[in-house]
């Protein structure tokens, strides 16, 4: 078994029941803070893009579930999520960014390079309560 295989398919095995897998980055693509920032309780947060690329195995389950995240993050936090995208594929030999590992593996884009690690840590906890609620726990 080679480094990748380790790092990335060695878990689902090891844990078969998992429901989500989240690929988490910084955005690097904006560098327009306006565009990755909102406030929430009147603190500054980095808004959240869910990215799905086509043409993997798992797209329409892997959209499914990013769309199904959205709902809540936009009902709890309104504004703070940028959407859900698909894009066709992703930038040199990481074509998919482990979306061909799982049904429920989604990128997440937290944020930018001009948000600070308090408002992307603020956006994190965020989701962290969205996701709470698509695998059926209370939000608290």
């Amino acid at each position: 078994m080679n480094f990748l295989d380790t790092l990335y398919k060695q878990p689902l095995k090891t844990y078969p029941n998992v429901q989500l897998l989240l690929d988490i980055h910084r955005g690097a693509e904006i560098k327009n803070r306006e565009s990755t920032t909102t406030q929430i309780d009147g603190k500054n947060v980095a808004k959240v893009l869910f990215i799905i690329y086509k043409n993997q195995p798992y797209t329409s389950e892997n959209t499914k579930m990013a769309i199904e995240l959205d709902k809540p993050l936009n009902e709890l936090y309104p504004g703070v999520s940028r959407g859900v995208v698909q894009k066709d594929e992703g930038i040199a030999s990481v074509s998919s960014y482990n979306q061909d590992l799982h049904e429920g593996s989604i990128m997440v884009s937290i944020g930018g390079v001009e948000n600070t690690l308090k408002e992307e840590t603020r956006t994190a906890k965020m989701l962290a309560k969205a996701i709470k609620v698509v695998l059926g726990e209370t939000a608290d």
